[in-house]
């Protein structure tokens, strides 16, 4: 895959990821007990696709000559 579209693809799901963060605080507090504890572990979990997304995309801007595959 070509870095630009790899830089394309992340950027559309950053954007995605960032509506699921959204959305899952909303739940977050207005939740109670074991729904805040599924709640917080699910957003943690999307702010670690986002981390991963950043390095993929760092790596295909600094190499931007090697495709992925």
């Amino acid at each position: 895959v070509e870095p630009v579209v790899v830089t394309h693809l992340i950027a559309q799901q950053t954007v995605v990821c960032q509506g699921w963060i959204k959305s899952l605080e909303k739940q977050h507090q207005s939740g109670t007990g074991f729904e805040r504890q599924v709640h917080a572990f699910r957003i943690h979990q999307v702010h670690g696709i986002l981390a991963w997304m950043q390095e993929i995309s760092t790596k295909s801007q600094n190499n931007s000559s090697e495709k992925f595959t």
